[in-house]
């Protein structure tokens, strides 16, 4: 459920959501690859648009804490905020994702105010699908990080990535203990833009002012000749490449334990 969903608001843009969690699994030797995710927190983007990228000023955020304005049960996520000055706008978001894998309901931010079907960024009519669309993965070591990347238009992107602790990969120090449980994040928005024939450029952190999941980081890859893999760099770190998954989640117990 994490990552970007919208719809066309009629002018161009598009009115939508993105959602960032936080979950904690326990830190233990597993052989299988796998463990149980615990829920630790919700961080809601509600956004409305001008052109394909989201800019200072689009977008409030809530959370499910106990003042943070959202509500999240049954798959039915809500929102109510009336605005405290005359230049903020007021929220009413009530929306059940539903079979197809979208949200229907009732949108309102400021002068928006339909119901909608808000669904995973997609190009208009016409529009070819672009050969990075897709969910890769990198294992770089005791962490994962995992990019999905959605087409808005022609040549114009967004993205979102996952932050990934694996439980028992991490090596400690002599006389130091491991700790109990470790944090994951999950659709923390980035930047993505073309950056040449077959090579896409990638902001990671780059909307988030708290840097979750590691600070500001760039990556540029090119596409392999079969589409499979984006090989390229992290700047100032290292040689870095991501593999394609099958669908739209890198938490895959066949992968992630190897």
């Amino acid at each position: 459920m994490s990552g970007v969903w919208e719809t066309p608001d009629g002018k161009g843009g598009a009115v939508g959501i993105q959602l960032e969690l936080t979950t904690a699994v326990m830190n233990f030797p597993i052989r299988s690859g796998w463990s149980p995710m615990h829920w630790r927190g919700l961080r809601v983007g509600v956004f409305e648009r001008i052109g394909p990228e989201v800019k200072v000023g689009d977008v409030n955020f809530f959370t499910d804490s106990a003042r943070g304005g959202v509500k999240f049960e049954d798959k039915r996520l809500e929102i109510h905020a009336k605005a405290r000055e005359k230049w903020e706008p007021s929220f009413d978001i009530d929306l059940v994702l539903q079979q197809d894998d979208c949200w229907h309901g009732r949108f309102h931010r400021g002068a928006f105010d339909r119901v909608v079907t808000l669904c995973r960024p997609r190009p208009g009519p016409g529009v070819a699908v672009s050969p990075f669309v897709g969910t890769c993965l990198e294992i770089p070591g005791a962490t994962a990080r995992c990019v999905h990347i959605a087409q808005t238009a022609r040549g114009a992107f967004v993205g979102w990535s996952d932050w990934l602790q694996l439980p028992g990969r991490a090596k400690y120090a002599p006389g130091v203990s491991r700790p109990g449980k470790l944090l994951e994040f999950f659709g923390s928005p980035d930047r993505v833009k073309l950056a040449g024939k077959r090579v896409i450029s990638v902001e990671f952190g780059a909307y988030n002012s708290g840097c979750a999941g590691g600070c500001l980081q760039s990556f540029v890859g090119r596409l392999s000749a079969d589409g499979t893999e984006l090989r390229g760099e992290l700047a100032g770190a290292y040689a870095a490449t991501f593999t394609k998954m099958h669908g739209d989640s890198c938490v895959n117990p066949g992968l992630i334990g190897k």
